[in-house]
């Protein structure tokens, strides 16, 4: 993804650490944990502020992201960042060999069917986000490439 905001980065940072990546110990966000951190951010921001959405092609399910709305624009989060389905696309085709990707409602049942699920790992991944974010809504500030992160609270750094 593009990721040319202050809290893309400082989100995929936060994917990327070390607090993050114990909790996906087999696997990381693109290669099985999507739908964990997609789960993540929905309980991280509530269920009224991120749904759940999947890219895929006809008949197959490819990836889960975390939609959100900023100024009544939707946005994606991934393990990469915040962007646009325009940049999740360009994502899934380069990197993934994944051409023809298109954003595709379904349920967790059926994303099971395709090999995407949860074991409960969101919740810890959740509450990461929750200690290194706060609790946070969308806004516009995210998408500003000066947007810094907000001090950090007292306690083990992730």
């Amino acid at each position: 993804m593009s990721n040319g905001s202050g809290f893309g980065k400082a989100f995929a940072r936060l994917c990327r650490s070390d607090a993050m990546l114990a909790e996906m110990p087999d696997f990381g966000f693109m290669d099985g944990g999507c739908l964990s951190l997609a789960l993540a951010v929905r309980e991280w921001l509530g269920a009224d502020v991120a749904r759940i959405r999947f890219a895929g092609r006809p008949g197959r399910l490819d990836h889960a992201v975390a939609e959100i709305a900023i100024d009544g624009r939707p946005y994606l989060l991934d393990g990469d960042g915040l962007g646009t389905w325009d940049d999740v696309r360009e994502k899934l085709r380069s990197l993934e060999s994944c051409d023809g990707a298109h954003l595709v409602e379904a349920d967790l049942a059926t994303a099971a069917e395709h090999g995407i699920g949860d074991d409960g790992r969101h919740r810890a991944l959740a509450g990461i986000l929750s200690a290194h974010f706060g609790a946070a809504t969308p806004e516009a500030a995210w998408l500003d490439a000066g947007w810094s992160e907000p001090e950090a609270a007292p306690g083990p750094a992730p």
